[in-house]
Formats: structure tokens, C-alpha cells, sequence
């Protein structure tokens, strides 16, 4: 649905657990930044943002060293308080 929408001007997606953690992401239906990228790649809008929320707080410094690696993407990780203006 987002790939067609021609005013995209961002992306909220989710990567809750690191990648060493795929059975669980898979179980649960959360991202892992692998997964992540797989979405993004679907929207092949290589530069609207992609801002990601919902890192579970006990992998979070792992999650974040993993999303540092997707370097082809324009991410933003978002934290609390974050106020978004669109």
C-alpha cells in the first residue's frame, strides 16, 4: 500500500528484537532489523525516511548497532518523547 502512495513522506516501522532473535520475531509478528530491511526494500522508495520505534529496551544498544549496519536506508531511530511533524 505505502509503494503507491506518491506524498510518502515517511515510514513507522517496528524492530523490537535483534537479529540472533528471528524464532521469536517470527512468533511474535515484531522485526528484527533483517526483517526490516526486507520491508523497507518492498517499498523501493529508497529515500523516505524509515522511523523505528518500538526496540525492546533490554536489546535495545544490540538493535541499534544492527540498524547502523542497513546504511542504503535513511532510519531514524525514534525514543520516548520524540515529537513528529509532518
Amino acid at each position: 500500500i505505502a509503494r503507491g502512495k506518491k506524498n510518502l513522506c515517511a515510514v513507522v516501522l517496528e524492530a523490537s528484537f535483534p537479529n540472533r532473535f528471528q524464532d521469536i520475531a517470527d512468533m511474535s509478528r515484531h522485526l528484527t532489523p533483517r526483517m526490516l530491511a526486507q520491508e523497507v526494500d518492498k517499498l523501493r522508495k529508497p529515500s523516505v525516511p524509515i522511523l523505528v520505534t518500538h526496540l525492546k529496551p533490554q536489546f535495545r544498544n544490540e538493535i541499534i548497532a544492527e540498524l547502523k549496519k542497513l546504511k542504503r536506508y535513511h532510519l531514524r531511530i525514534l525514543k520516548q518523547g520524540d515529537s513528529l511533524v509532518f
